[in-house]
């Protein structure tokens, strides 16, 4: 009776171990062990004979079951996000389509001014390249429409292009299921222990590298660091901030917005602006500090004098200790009467 307890009450563990949901997270990292953001990871499973591949700025992909049964034909219709992002200009992006009414895009400003739009008037089935082009720098959103259906992302332009345009490239030829947001989730099925494989994939200076390929069993949820040998210019593991709208001009304050974009690979301790005369504003000149984390703030400046022209930029500082910051010109500071 007790061997026969004993049997059940393992085959119980594995039942459980088998149901189990892990999460698979991956950061990039290049040759100077800089962060370096992913494209895309590839993951298979070699013992249950499938793969899926999760987008920028996709970083974890669970597998297991969710306990909510998915509607297998339901009509997918959605953006990936822009890659790169940020960019200088010029960046890519994919729309995944599965029925042929026409699709409507148009790009808008932080404002909500339409600055470019597109039409397609009976697409195919299927994943959809867009090469956008952006003449000025700043926040953009990014908006597709398809009967009723509607799909959103916000791009990040830090240079310029000849003029603002979206450009219809051609069919993706890539066979799995395409995931947005912070987590990518699959129910293709899995045991501990599977023979897995990852391979991430990164653009630099318009070229894509592959990163090392990871090979072996899963038991348990982990962290991976993908590497690549290649040295990502410009990244030093700093945090990306956006200088945004300047508002609320008084003879003596104004209010400055600002986004961090992307951390770096670290944690963001401080973000805020700072403002000079000067062309070049530091952090150790005036400056106030707008609290932590990724995401949109506003901060106060005070102590302006009127009718003097005053630069401003936001900042962010990481727990790697890096300061990395954007300018943005203030015009005229005029006294409110």
């Amino acid at each position: 009776m007790k061997k026969l307890l004993s049997l059940s009450l393992l085959a119980l563990m594995c039942s459980i171990s088998f149901c189990q949901t892990i999460a698979l997270k991956f950061t990039g990292r290049d040759a100077d062990n800089h962060f370096m953001p992913l494209s895309r990871v590839v993951i298979a499973d070699l013992t249950q004979s499938w793969q899926e591949i999760i987008y920028y700025s996709d970083t974890i992909l669970e597998i297991g079951p969710t306990g909510i049964e998915e509607n297998s034909t339901a009509a997918v219709f959605g953006l990936a996000q822009n890659n790169p992002n940020p960019f200088s200009g010029t960046t890519d992006i994919n729309l995944t389509v599965s029925e042929s009414d026409p699709v409507t895009m148009e790009i808008t400003d932080v404002n909500g001014r339409v600055v470019e739009t597109f039409q397609e008037t009976s697409p195919q089935s299927g994943i959809h390249q867009f090469r956008i082009n952006i003449a000025t720098p700043g926040i953009f959103v990014l908006t597709a429409r398809q009967n009723g259906k509607t799909s959103s992302v916000k791009m990040v332009n830090n240079g310029n292009s000849v003029s603002n345009s979206i450009n219809y490239q051609g069919t993706v030829a890539v066979p799995f299921q395409q995931k947005n947001g912070e987590k990518g989730h699959t129910n293709n099925p899995f045991s501990i222990g599977d023979e897995m494989v990852c391979i991430g994939y990164a653009t630099v200076n318009g070229t894509e590298y592959t990163s090392q390929t990871i090979h072996q069993n899963q038991f348990v949820s982990e962290d991976f660091v993908l590497h690549f040998n290649v040295v990502y210019v410009g990244s030093t593991d700093l945090a990306t901030v956006t200088t945004d709208t300047v508002s609320d001009i008084t003879g003596s304050s104004a209010i400055c917005a600002g986004t961090v974009v992307d951390d770096g690979g670290f944690s963001v301790t401080a973000r805020g602006v700072c403002w000079s005369t000067n062309h070049n504003p530091v952090f150790n000149d005036s400056h106030v500090s707008s609290g932590d984390g990724l995401g949109s703030f506003s901060s106060q400046l005070t102590g302006l004098t009127h009718s003097t022209t005053y630069y401003v930029r936001a900042y962010a500082l990481n727990t790697n200790m890096r300061l990395n910051s954007i300018r943005r010109p203030i015009q005229r500071l005029l006294p409110v009467r």
